[in-house]
């Protein structure tokens, strides 16, 4: 998601340089490649490891990153909208009108799945809440913005009416639901304080929920004002209608850019906070982790959504904002994307509770000949000697029961 909505921010950029347009492009490919790779390995590890898929969803932290994945199809939809239509006209603008019903049915799904374990299956509490309860109900809002920036390009009118339908039918799920959560945060802002420093990036989330919220708007606005009038057009509407027309989509394109300058300043709020929040923490040392990939996107958003108002109002200090904010986001997708590499080809980054070793371990020893079959699982090559010693340290750390009256276990331990 970071990398394609860094893709969409270059191909946005108010001020040309040359070669934007090669990098924008080179970008959204990238991400498309990363997200066919990690898509193949989940399915890989759902067919080695069956039991992991319904463990997965039942992880109360893990279960919340299904939302990433319609994210992420919106983030692609979106550019095939933006950086492939203009090259390939109707093939392009088919792919994203397929792309955008395609993901409906996984939002719907991992908008009433997710939530429906967190309520009974999932042992929560407020103390523990993070803004990850976000990402299953966030991609509503993602795809309401896609969707619209969709149907702007699509030249069937009735189509796009129905897109324009669907968008706004997501967008109200999408908020209302993160709203929501964003209440209960606050609460547990003001009852708990501040998240402990491993999850305190995560405090940039709720940038991305609010502020393509306006987005959102900005692009359903647009697309309205380019489809609507044309389609009634072309259902011989009467006079009347046609005069109801020309007064009520300029108040709704209006009214769509003061709601959207709302929620920009809102998300701005939160935009402060979790600056703020980060930066306090930051005395204490905050860990790498993965969970760094969470302020690429919303920063994008955030600049996204800001140069859409400068474009609405025309406004010189919205597209010198805008632009300041993409040049962020580029900074510190650099600086997370090296810090994945190195710590990654350490071995001290990916860790899939599901996959655990000590789960790996429990796996093993209830079963026959455990002392062959896990020696044979530990069996590595010699490039996978940073995974080794990550695997070493976890062992370490796990508070393992007493083996001494049990002579097998005894032995697996002190083979590992």
């Amino acid at each position: 998601m970071g990398i394609g909505s860094m893709a969409i921010s270059i191909h946005n950029f108010p001020y040309s340089f040359p070669g934007q347009q090669a990098l924008a492009l080179a970008a959204w490919a990238l991400n498309v490649a990363l997200f066919g790779s990690f898509l193949c390995l989940l399915c890989c590890r759902a067919l080695c490891y069956p039991a992991s898929a319904r463990e997965l969803l039942e992880q109360p932290n893990q279960s919340l990153f299904f939302g990433a994945l319609p994210m992420s199809i919106s983030v692609i939809t979106g550019g095939v909208a933006t950086l492939l239509v203009p090259r390939y006209h109707e093939p392009a603008e088919q792919a994203a009108y397929i792309l955008t019903w395609a993901n409906l049915p996984l939002i719907a799904v991992v908008a009433l799945l997710v939530p429906f374990y967190m309520f009974s299956v999932h042992d929560l509490s407020m103390h523990t809440m993070t803004t990850l309860w976000l990402v299953p109900v966030i991609p509503g809002t993602a795809a309401a913005a896609v969707t619209g920036a969709v149907s702007q390009v699509h030249t069937q009118h009735d189509q796009a009416v129905t897109l324009l339908y669907l968008g706004v039918c997501m967008l109200a799920v999408g908020l209302a639901l993160s709203y929501h959560v964003l209440g209960m945060y606050y609460q547990r802002l003001i009852c708990h304080k501040l998240p402990p420093r491993e999850v305190i990036v995560s405090s940039f989330i709720p940038v991305g929920a609010v502020g393509m919220g306006g987005w959102a708007l900005l692009n359903l606005a647009a697309a309205a004002d380019t489809h609507v009038r044309a389609y009634h057009l072309t259902l011989s509407p009467s006079a009347e209608d046609t005069a109801w027309l020309d007064a009520v989509l300029p108040a709704c394109m209006a009214s769509a850019g003061v709601l959207a300058l709302c929620l920009w300043a809102y998300s701005g709020w939160w935009l402060v906070l979790a600056v703020s929040s980060v930066g306090q923490t930051l005395r204490q040392g905050i860990p790498f982790t993965l969970g760094w990939w969470g302020a690429v996107f919303p920063i994008g958003t955030f600049a996204g959504t800001t140069l859409a108002l400068g474009h609405t109002f025309h406004s010189f200090a919205f597209t010198i904002a805008g632009a300041a904010f993409s040049c962020c986001q580029v900074a510190v997708w650099l600086f997370v994307a090296s810090r994945t590499l190195y710590q990654g080809w350490a071995g001290d980054l990916f860790h899939p509770p599901c996959l655990s070793p000590p789960a790996l371990l429990a796996e093993h020893l209830a079963a026959p000949s455990a002392m062959m079959r896990l020696e044979k699982r530990l069996s590595l090559p010699s490039s996978a000697l940073p995974t080794l010693a990550s695997l070493r340290r976890q062992l370490d750390r796990y508070p393992w029961p007493d083996f001494e009256n049990d002579a097998p276990l005894q032995a697996t331990s002190s083979h590992v």
